[in-house]
């Protein structure tokens, strides 16, 4: 990479010693993201049609329904298996550790005792996960979403209250558009 230091003051021209890139793309970089979702493309078309793949960034979940507790324990073994195996042939791996599944319940039906084993590691279930910055519960409730934005509410109130002497009122609102409602809307989509 050539960098030409006259841009910054200097009049001199330095260069970085050249290395080659056996694999991936350095964090950070402008096409890192684009290169990325050219790459997983075909991710979503290696699971069955009964399972809904959500790729985000590099976090891949796969959503899994079913009534039936023996087809869903089929229907999520198989996407994981079939996902992991794509990962294999394009020299990926999966994370175990940060690798978990949730299933949703309702106040009449409790979860069921579903095990996923990788690489002779038990996959954990959670009651409750961070899901593109929104908490969701299994339980289907708002609780877990609504304990986490109430402090930063509280803290957005503290300053919009502590610079309203000082501030004329559409400047007020400006920031209360940019923090305050920011955090309340969040995650509402329209449709």
């Amino acid at each position: 990479m050539r960098v030409k230091t006259s841009d910054v003051g200097l009049n001199q021209t330095s260069f970085s010693a050249r290395k080659k890139i056996t694999g991936g793309v350095p964090q950070g970089s402008v096409l890192g993201p684009l290169l990325f979702l050219i790459y997983v493309y075909d991710l979503p078309k290696t699971v069955n049609d009964k399972t809904v793949p959500i790729l985000f960034a590099n976090n891949t979940s796969i959503i899994v329904k079913s009534p039936n507790s023996k087809d869903f324990q089929t229907n999520m073994v198989t996407a994981f298996n079939s996902v992991n195996k794509w990962f294999k042939v394009n020299l990926l791996s999966t994370n175990v550790d940060k690798t978990h599944y949730m299933q949703f319940k309702t106040k009449n039906k409790p979860t069921l005792g579903t095990k996923i084993v990788f690489n002779y590691k038990l996959i954990t279930t959670l009651p409750k996960t961070k899901f593109l910055g929104i908490y969701i519960h299994n339980s289907i409730n708002w609780s877990c979403l609504i304990e986490y934005i109430i402090p930063k509410l509280g803290a957005a109130y503290y300053i919009v209250k502590s610079i309203k002497p000082f501030m004329p009122l559409n400047t007020l609102k400006t920031i209360y558009y940019s923090y305050f409602n920011a955090i309340i809307s969040y995650g509402l989509w329209a449709r």
